[in-house]
């Protein structure tokens, strides 16, 4: 996506239509941040842009979007030679940490106003023992990992399955799987009213993030 220092989309490609779950290119045409995102998220992303053009740098950005993780390079079109007041925002699923290629120099953000979608009735503890299944550690290895022990962690399998209407393991890890969120991610990270948000951060402000 383009989009300028004012919040207006000047082009996306079709994929980034597939990530906001729009129908087609046109839904999009011209139209402001605030259109396509609620306001909470609109408002977010527009100043993380903003900021890109300003100090004219970019920034790794990561959020969950329809209950699935993403990054996203959010970078100024100046870098390139272009007009300063246009930023390009690139989103990727969220990489797994030992692939996650971006340089450590580059600052990352967490997005307070997230998306959980069908994730949003999931505890924290629900949510990283779904990422822990996707990784495809056993009962056994999960419960060391997390200080548990095997009966708790498959009473909150059970629960998890409940919540997500399916009863197998195979199941949960093919949701796992579509959600790409991984235990890191969520151990730096903490649910509040919905949002994903740094567990040292300030909490959300009240609105509209989902």
């Amino acid at each position: 996506m383009v989009c300028d220092t004012s919040g207006k989309i000047i082009y996306t490609n079709e994929k980034f239509v597939r990530y906001l779950n729009l129908a087609t290119l046109d839904s999009l045409a011209g139209k402001t941040l605030s259109e396509v995102y609620p306001e909470a998220a609109a408002k977010e992303r527009l100043e993380i842009m903003r900021r890109a053009a300003r100090e004219r740098r970019a920034f790794v950005v990561e959020s969950v979007w329809n209950g699935v993780a993403y990054q996203s390079i959010c970078r100024p079109y100046a870098l390139l030679g272009g007009d300063p007041e246009l930023v390009i925002t690139v989103v990727r699923r969220q990489p797994k940490p030992n692939m996650d290629d971006i340089s450590p120099d580059v600052e990352r953000i967490h997005i307070r106003s997230n998306n959980l979608g069908p994730l949003s009735s999931l505890t924290m503890r629900e949510l990283e023992l779904l990422a822990l299944i996707g990784e495809g550690l056993s009962s056994h290895d999960i419960a060391k990992k997390i200080s548990r022990s095997i009966k708790t962690v498959e009473a909150h399998r059970a629960s998890l399955g409940k919540k997500l209407g399916v009863a197998s393991r195979v199941s949960l890890a093919k949701i796992a799987s579509e959600s790409n969120l991984h235990f890191d991610l969520l151990q730096s990270r903490q649910v509040v009213r919905g949002r994903l948000a740094g567990r040292t951060g300030v909490p959300p402000a009240n609105g509209n993030g989902n």
